[in-house]
């Protein structure tokens, strides 16, 4: 770990594990926990890549796993296809009795662009309300556009809704107005931090301090650029440990629980 704490840092939006025909250099459990001790990065929360592109059944099987080798460095998503809504009906009660599970993770784009508002997702909304879930959503180059998000928000008011990627390519502006909108959304950095000029400090301006969180989509992307977009941007230090970790660990009531846990054993 990095000698240097300012924050306590939780990268929200992770991804674990090679895909075939892309290069992702330090995709595996170690290879990101070395990048994790050089940058100062407490935890990861993940889903595997298996399980958004291929195999969710294998894939949610080692994210648990590689959460259950390292407490407290790694936290799960367990990751939902709406193709198969058997298996989620089957799987997410079991997989959420281990409190090294914290949200769900879906992918419409990967899922075949099945819609976030078809009736094969709903079970996942009910779910995630009954129990306060987060559940985070990839947007942007294809998928749902933000009036499903809007109407998503009305629906399950108890399912707390993460905009993934901010929402790049369908407006920075229109998203954060959506989050300050709605008490249910959240805007998830990943993106703002590395791909797009001046919507960090937009985000910064215009977005409620207590509805970002900080992501990366490692080892989608170099966490050290997105570390330090951010850490460079000039946006008040507390307003940083809000977005670094402090609306998580509140939002995300059972990670805090398990994170909280884990710090009074060591």
């Amino acid at each position: 770990m990095s000698a240097n704490k300012t924050y306590r840092i939780i990268d929200s939006h992770a991804h674990m594990g090679p895909v075939w025909n892309f290069y992702l250099p330090y995709n595996d459990e170690q290879g990101m926990l070395d990048n994790m001790d050089r940058l100062g990065v407490d935890t990861v929360v993940f889903s595997s890549n298996l399980a958004v592109t291929a195999d969710v059944e294998r894939g949610n099987r080692y994210t648990l796993e590689v959460c259950l080798r390292h407490p407290g460095r790694y936290l799960g998503m367990y990751a939902v296809n709406p193709n198969y809504p058997e298996v989620a009906a089957k799987e997410m009660d079991e997989y959420f009795t281990h409190k090294e599970i914290v949200g769900i993770k879906i992918h419409p784009e990967l899922s075949g662009d099945y819609p976030l508002n078809g009736k094969n997702c709903a079970p996942m909304f009910r779910y995630a309300s009954e129990r306060k879930i987060p559940i985070l959503s990839h947007t942007y180059y294809g998928g749902d556009k933000l009036s499903v998000f809007e109407e998503l928000a009305r629906e399950y008011p108890d399912a707390p809704l993460i905009i993934g990627h901010g929402a790049l390519d369908l407006g920075t502006g229109k998203a954060i107005d959506l989050c300050n909108k709605y008490p249910n959304l959240y805007y998830d950095l990943c993106s703002p931090v590395n791909k797009r000029y001046g919507a960090l400090l937009l985000v910064d301006r215009e977005l409620d301090p207590d509805k970002a969180l900080y992501g990366t989509d490692v080892p989608w992307n170099d966490p050290a650029v997105s570390l330090g977009s951010v850490l460079f941007s000039g946006v008040a230090p507390e307003k940083l440990r809000k977005w670094f970790s402090g609306n998580f660990l509140r939002l995300y009531a059972r990670a805090a629980t398990a994170l909280d846990g884990e710090s009074a054993q060591r």
